[in-house]
């Protein structure tokens, strides 16, 4: 439970820094509003299977090879059955994705939201949850973990 509660103190941190950022960002010139109304109508069209699979061609992953300017990034469960990309309808360096069981947030992937707001001018940060999620089961279950899972 601490954990997560740290998690969720830094990734309120992280928003107010985004926020401050924005203005002196140069990256992509969409607002967070209108990254977030991109994400919605792409699942909307996803929720309706009208599909439009964007920025899939062979002229985009030309474009991507060069620099990639996504316009939001995206904390995500690393389960197979939630791919950001599909779920939004968006293609290649849309998003800036990253990918953990359980959304669990630490260094690692605040430095990764952080290089997204400061070198690729990303103005919107989702976090990304789902149902019946393996990861947070576990944990409230508690008990013994092998490995590397309980970290």
């Amino acid at each position: 439970m601490k954990r997560a509660m740290a998690a969720l103190i830094g990734l309120i941190v992280l928003m107010s820094f985004c926020a401050g950022a924005m203005a002196t960002t140069d990256g992509s010139a969409i607002s967070g509003d209108m990254a977030q109304q991109k994400l919605m109508d792409g699942n909307k069209r996803y929720v309706d299977a009208r599909l439009s699979h964007p920025n899939q061609t062979p002229q985009r992953r030309t474009e991507v090879a060069k620099g990639q300017h996504p316009f939001a990034a995206i904390v995500s469960c690393a389960d197979s059955r939630v791919p950001p990309e599909i779920l939004f309808d968006q293609g290649l360096g849309d998003l800036f994705v990253i990918r953990l069981a359980g959304n669990i947030l630490d260094d690692a992937v605040l430095a990764s939201l952080e290089y997204a707001v400061e070198h690729l001018g990303v103005k919107y940060i989702m976090v990304l949850g789902h149902e019946r999620c393996g990861a947070v089961e576990a944990v409230i279950k508690g008990g013994e973990t092998p490995g590397h899972i309980g970290s």
